[in-house]
């Protein structure tokens, strides 16, 4: 992944934190799914990084999930860090 790019996606994680709005969603999330990952099955955890992943299905829905960091850039790139993956998954 770009420099550029984890610096934004940290930037935003950040400024989740920060914003009350951020927190009520990540805390929703992290309890709805009761602090594990739905791709890995993984524990959750500060430590080890986190995103959320919107992923938009068949009805037009935006469907959001807490997945940790390593997951989410497999969702979204290839094996190659350089080569976008097309993700089209119903999640």
């Amino acid at each position: 992944m770009t420099t550029g790019l984890q610096d934004i996606l940290k930037r935003d994680t950040e400024r989740m934190f920060r914003e009350i709005k951020g927190r009520k969603k990540l805390n929703a999330l992290y309890k709805a799914q009761k602090g594990i990952c739905p791709i890995c099955g993984g524990a959750i955890t500060v430590e080890e990084g986190y995103r959320i992943h919107e992923a938009t299905g068949n009805d037009y829905k935006i469907t959001r999930i807490l997945v940790d960091a390593g997951c989410h850039r497999k969702l979204h790139y290839s094996k190659n860090d350089d080569e976008p993956a097309l993700v089209t998954q119903g999640l």
